[in-house]
């Protein structure tokens, strides 16, 4: 989605991640007298809109998250649907995800203090999720199963907080799992997930627990692919972290063996009981820092003093193609300023148009014709013998067009037309001269105000047996014959 895109009140900055279901942007809520906000959005992917069980895992997102009130949890502030796209409006965290923290650390594993802070914010923000009810009293029993470094975020002020509870379980919940579908990250899965057995909290004690090795040794609890990886679960085969990190303390690594235990009732029974237990051994360090300052000076001296995010997008460019126009319209004209750039057509597309043109000229020529009648018959040759009216009918016009074409000299000159047969007046005579023509075959005296209109003359017929009559060169008439006989 591009920036400065708006889905109703929010306006898109820039994208920040995504993942196989959604697209996470950086987003501007706007108000009146210039309230802004940032927000994140978090877009269901079009392609997965269509499925209602994806749907269903949205905004069931949207329910359980709005109802966790809590400060190491990123809240939900607005759910909806704009033009077919779902869209999550959650509180936009200042900072990184431990995922990318951990990638920068190349191997190395985060300060204690640092490390304990965490995992402590994080097994808060379990334990309120666990242990929260519905309004008759009825826990929910909301587990997250999807406890991973990419959905912890660590804010530049050192607050720590727990996202994307997108595939969270809750107890009333019967369609997700009756797929059978394995849900979460395989190597942060507990071992009755990874068996598809039923979940409780305790399946989010382990997830935190190989975070906890992760964060204390820069190494992963069970590398692998995803076979080798569940193998490693559910058999609790891992790397001793005394073996990884020299002077590991042996009472943290009594924590993470039992968070990291095969069995469910081995582990801790929740997550409170397992922040206890690291606060307890927080006590018993002297000069162990857990304080978020600790945190804001990990990523300050890694990644610098970071500034707010600046909200302002660009101006949309609208693409469109170019138009000759002769005035520029209002609904040409985009919104809010926006640039319009032209954009030439193809040349296959420019050949396109081109033939439809030559198509549609030649449909109308077509059309034209037919409305302009039947074509006018060939014309016959006439026997002046036999039809001494259409000669005398002709003669007029027939001196009129020999006049035109004459030279203007005093002495007559034959003319041409007199070498051909007589054919028909038509094709003969001007324009002007087809009142005369009409009147002769129609028997109707022609008038100054008579209208010319175009009259089928019927064939002459042809006696059968009678030589065609030869024609004869025709003397050029004088200036005489162009009147009428009674004006001789």
């Amino acid at each position: 989605m591009r920036p400065g895109t708006r889905l109703g009140r929010y306006c898109v900055v820039r994208r920040i991640g995504g993942g196989g279901m959604a697209e996470l942007y950086l987003a501007r809520l706007d108000g009146p007298n210039r309230f802004v906000k940032p927000v994140a959005l978090k877009l269901m992917h079009a392609h997965l809109t269509d499925t209602p069980e994806f749907v269903g895992m949205f905004m069931r997102e949207a329910r359980i998250a709005a109802s966790l009130q809590h400060p190491q949890i990123v809240q939900v502030l607005d759910v909806g649907e704009y033009d077919g796209e779902y869209f999550l409006a959650l509180e936009y965290v200042h900072g990184l995800d431990l995922r990318r923290v951990l990638a920068e650390r190349r191997g190395v594993p985060l300060p204690l203090g640092a490390a304990l802070r965490i995992v402590i914010d994080i097994a808060t923000a379990l334990h309120h999720a666990h242990s929260l009810c519905d309004g008759s009293g009825r826990p929910l029993g909301i587990v997250h199963r999807d406890v991973s470094p990419s959905n912890i975020l660590i804010a530049y002020d050192g607050a720590v907080k727990l996202t994307d509870f997108g595939i969270a379980h809750m107890t009333e919940q019967t369609h997700v799992t009756a797929t059978g579908a394995l849900k979460g990250k395989p190597g942060y899965m507990s071992p009755e997930q990874c068996l598809q057995e039923n979940i409780d909290a305790r399946s989010d004690v382990f997830a935190l627990g190989v975070v906890l090795y992760e964060l204390t040794t820069g190494r992963a609890a069970f590398p692998g692919d995803m076979i080798a990886t569940m193998n490693r679960i559910l058999d609790g085969r891992y790397t001793a972290p005394g073996q990884l990190v020299r002077g590991y303390p042996p009472a943290l690594a009594s924590i993470v063996a039992r968070a990291l235990a095969p069995q469910a009732e081995q582990r801790f029974p929740s997550a409170a009981a397992l922040r206890a237990a690291l606060e307890g051994f927080a006590r018993q360090q002297p000069g162990l820092d857990t304080g978020t300052e600790g945190l804001v000076a990990l990523l300050t001296a890694r990644f610098g003093a970071a500034p707010q995010p600046d909200l302002d997008t660009p101006a949309l460019t609208v693409v469109m193609p170019t138009t000759v126009v002769d005035a520029v319209s209002p609904m040409l004209v985009p919104a809010n300023g926006a640039t319009v750039v032209e954009r030439a057509r193809p040349r296959h597309h420019r050949l396109g148009v081109g033939a439809l043109g030559v198509l549609a000229g030649g449909l109308l020529g077509w059309q034209i014709a037919r409305a302009g009648g039947a074509p006018a018959a060939m014309p016959q040759p006439v026997d002046a013998a036999t039809a001494p009216h259409v000669a005398e009918a002709t003669a007029p016009a027939r001196a009129v067009a020999d006049a035109a074409q004459r030279p203007s000299s005093s002495a007559p000159t034959p003319a041409h037309a007199a070498a051909t047969p007589t054919t028909d007046a038509t094709a003969v005579a001007p324009l002007a001269a087809a009142p005369v023509i009409a009147a002769g075959l129609g028997g109707v005296t022609p008038t100054a105000a008579a209208t010319p209109r175009r009259i089928k003359r019927p064939r002459a017929k042809r006696r059968v047996g009678a030589p065609t009559p030869t024609p004869t060169a025709t003397p050029t008439r004088s200036a005489d014959a162009m009147l009428p006989r009674s004006a001789r």
